[in-house]
């Protein structure tokens, strides 16, 4: 059984799109599955419950972050990871589909993954399907391996840039990390989907360069440990 992680900032559409596809996996599959999304804290479309389908065989927990900061995925994401039920945890973002074919060719192999390793993803991008380079940010990894490497450090949150912090811890307490190139994720571009990632924050532009490297200093100076759920969130659903 797999529990798929999502961070959700105004996604009103594209989470339409996932909605639909997820409900188009087989029934067995659903049922060997739940969706965990955490809005991080969303003014103008936020999730709602009224928003979820309840025709779907799979489970669903909605969680909502209640104070404001910028790129604060990182506590998304964890909070997804905490509250997951199933040993293995597909961690992605909202402009990625998993689609039914990827999902079943999971729980099919499931037995035969280790769960010291971390797997990754080849990718496509939609509509032509075109393929394109993996996705740093997206793993299927066990839940135990995740919070052996700490979770995302919400230090970092409110800065742009900062996936290689995890992705570097994650990667040195695993035993490797391995790219299942014959599954691929379909990235939904904003030019296809306008609201398939964020537009209303500022990536590399007007920010600090050496913001991140500020932090890691300061933490270091005060032995800091990952910080996690600095913020407070509810759960909708």
């Amino acid at each position: 059984m797999i529990s798929l992680v999502y961070a959700y900032y105004e996604n009103a559409r594209m989470f339409q799109i996932q909605q639909a596809n997820w409900l188009n996996y087989p029934v067995h599959a659903q049922k060997e599955m739940e969706v965990i999304i955490t809005d991080d804290c969303s003014a103008k479309n936020p999730l709602l419950p009224q928003d979820i389908s309840t025709v779907g065989e799979y489970d669903f927990s909605l969680f909502f972050i209640q104070k404001k900061i910028s790129w604060n995925w990182l506590e998304a994401r964890n909070i997804g990871a905490k509250h997951a039920k199933y040993d293995w945890l597909l961690l992605t973002d909202m402009d990625h589909v998993v689609t039914p074919g990827v999902f079943e060719a999971l729980l099919k192999k499931r037995h035969k993954f280790d769960p010291e390793i971390v797997y990754q993803f080849a990718r496509v991008v939609a509509p032509g399907m075109t393929k394109y380079k993996p996705h740093n940010d997206s793993f299927f990894v066990s839940k135990k391996l995740f919070w052996k490497s700490g979770g995302y450090d919400e230090d970092y949150s409110g800065q742009y840039g900062t996936s290689g912090i995890f992705r570097r811890r994650l990667f040195s307490v695993a035993k490797k990390h391995k790219e299942l190139s014959n599954l691929s994720l379909v990235l939904y571009p904003r030019d296809f989907v306008e609201d398939a990632s964020t537009r209303d924050l500022p990536r590399k532009e007007g920010r600090d360069p050496t913001a991140i490297k500020h932090i890691t200093a300061w933490k270091l100076s005060r032995r800091r440990e990952i910080q996690l759920f600095a913020q407070p969130y509810e759960r909708l659903v």
